[in-house]
This record gives C-alpha cells, sequence and structure tokens, in this order.
C-alpha cells in the first residue's frame, strides 16, 4: 500500500499498445457486500486470473498492479508461458513512513472506507513475510513513478 502500484500501473497502460489494466481493488468492489474474508478474497483473485487468461489468449498483454503472494504469481508465469507471453514482476519498495504518509494524505473516496491502521500494519507485515525473491525490486521512494513506469517499459521492449 503506497508504493505506487496504481500510477505506474496506469501509466503503463497508457505507455504499453495492446495491454489490460487489471486491479483487485477495482474488482472487488463489483462485489455489492464485498467483506475482507478469505472467500471474498479467493472470489477476486480468481477473477483476475481468468480475466488475465482471456486477454492472455486473445494475444493482449496484462498489468497487474496488486501484490501478489508467490503461488500466485507462479500461476501466473505459467499461464502466460501457455500463451507466449512473457511475464515481468516488479516489487515496489519504500520505507514504512513514506508509505504511511502517502496512503493517510489520500483522498477520501465516497462509500469506500477509510484504510485502517491495523489494516495497513497487516498489509506490510504479510508484504514482508511473503516476498517473492525473484521479483525485480524498484525503489519507490529513489524513483518517480514515470521513472519506474520508464524502466519497465525498456525491460518488456527488449527481445
Amino acid at each position: 500500500m503506497g508504493s505506487g502500484k496504481t500510477t505506474v500501473a496506469k501509466l503503463l497502460h497508457q505507455k504499453l499498445k495492446r495491454t489490460a489494466h487489471l486491479g483487485l481493488d477495482r474488482v472487488k468492489w463489483f462485489i455489492s457486500d464485498f467483506k475482507r474474508i478469505p472467500e471474498d478474497n479467493e472470489i477476486v483473485r480468481n477473477v483476475i486470473m481468468q480475466m488475465a487468461k482471456e486477454y492472455l489468449r486473445q494475444g493482449i498483454s496484462v498489468i497487474i498492479e496488486q501484490g501478489m503472494r508467490k503461488d500466485a504469481i507462479v500461476r501466473m508465469t505459467r499461464m502466460a508461458k501457455r500463451y507466449d507471453a512473457r511475464c515481468f514482476v516488479y516489487q515496489l519498495e519504500a520505507p514504512k513512513p513514506l508509505l504511511l504518509a502517502r496512503i493517510h494524505g489520500r483522498p477520501r473516496l465516497p462509500g469506500k472506507p477509510r484504510i485502517s491502521n491495523a489494516r495497513i500494519e497487516r498489509n506490510y507485515r504479510s508484504h514482508a513475510e511473503h516476498k517473492y525473491m525473484d521479483a525485480i525490486v524498484l525503489d519507490a521512494e529513489k524513483f518517480t513513478a514515470q521513472r519506474i513506469a520508464n524502466r519497465i517499459v525498456k525491460d518488456v521492449a527488449r527481445p
């Protein structure tokens, strides 16, 4: 949370042709009474995977703006391989005080609950515990979202 995933994903979506920008946070709100419980979270993850599968099948690249655990990354990598697509995994990191300042500085959206400090803390711990060791780590404190997106575009352009 607060590392710039959504901002970078939006920039990539603008810069890269034939891409679909998928975000778990947007998909979960399709469920009218979504709850942060394992069952609802699993539904959303499965919907994202099916959307990604169909886009890849149609030859459209996929940008997923969400932190993912290793098992989901492995599934996504296998799926990409099945459709002759390359898979890049990036991890945006920044110091905890900066992440907290960004999260608390976000405008409050109508109908969306405020993110509690307890939830931020849980997410931060979970991220630290489930890091994907093969990800390309980018420092979201040192580099702007634009610079990060440019780096990713450069990586994707390489054969």
